[in-house]
């Protein structure tokens, strides 16, 4: 797993270079579910694909072409990825648009991330997690980084920190929410429990959670499994947890329609408060 680790992470870097190419550029197409699709999405997905077979040869299920669900719902491993989340917030040019990358496993009947990458190439900040591993981030990452042979997890870590960060304190009135998606439902929950919202672009709610810079993010709008599935397995080996709304446990991945339900990603903090709590017990 540590030497899928370091290629996974390369191929991640080498695609935030594909996307930055398009950086400024504000040419899109709208999709059939009405969300923008640009150069850079499909830059970023061609060569994800491309180099991540090479490092297994397993089948990928992209947002840009989803693998329908005859073909993977046996498969042992796959690849599921989201080549450029957030791609408002890459026309936007605010810096927090993400690449997700998610090996996903089957185990005891279920499929689950086993391993996540998140790159936000606008601001050199990588996120990585694995199942027993942890979960580490890389700042201020230098485009020489991943052009080293040689690279190995001893000095890959070496340039890392782990997640939580050490002697950061959520602020436990402090909710993360998206850039652009918002509803009535997300805004009852801030009122109920007194919560600041803290707007964020993409997956970046996911590793600010993890690194405890943040306390909580509830998703109360759509969302589907690429968007989750990376940010869930780092937030689980940082300590945290993510959870269905519905159904009270961990999300479900593999389904049918690969849509998420409704979940909430809470820090290791927050799982020692109160709105923790009132989860477990059915009242949220």
């Amino acid at each position: 797993m540590q030497n899928i680790i370091t290629q996974v992470l390369r191929v991640a870097f080498y695609a935030g270079e594909e996307i930055l190419r398009f950086y400024g550029d504000k040419d899109f197409i709208l999709k059939s579910d009405n969300s923008p699709l640009t150069s850079a999405d499909l830059a970023s997905h061609t060569y994800l694909c491309q180099e991540l077979l090479r490092i297994v040869d397993i089948p990928i299920c992209s947002e840009e072409n989803e693998l329908e669900y005859l073909k993977r719902k046996d498969l042992a491993r796959y690849f599921l990825i989201d080549p450029l989340d957030g791609t408002k917030d890459l026309l936007a040019h605010n810096d927090e648009f993400c690449i997700n990358i998610a090996l996903m496993e089957k185990q005891n009947n279920q499929t689950l991330p086993i391993l996540g990458v998140i790159y936000a190439p606008a601001l050199h900040q990588i996120y990585f997690g694995a199942q027993g591993f942890g979960a580490y981030v890389i700042t201020n990452l230098k485009k020489d980084f991943f052009n080293i042979d040689s690279l190995d997890m001893t000095s890959l870590l070496a340039n890392a920190k782990k997640l939580p960060l050490d002697l950061i304190s959520p602020d436990k009135h402090t909710a993360l929410i998206s850039n652009f998606h918002h509803s009535s439902h997300t805004q009852d929950f801030l009122q109920h429990y007194s919560l600041v919202p803290k707007a964020l672009g993409a997956s970046l709610k996911f590793c600010l959670v993890a690194s405890g810079e943040a306390y909580i993010y509830p998703r109360f709008i759509g969302s589907k499994e690429w968007d989750s599935a990376a940010g869930d397995i780092i937030i689980q080996e940082s300590g945290g947890i993510v959870l269905d709304v519905e159904t009270k446990k961990p999300l479900c991945y593999n389904k049918p329609h690969i849509k998420n339900n409704h979940f909430i990603a809470f820090s290791q903090q927050a799982l020692k408060g109160a709105i923790y709590k009132e989860f477990c017990n059915g009242r949220i």
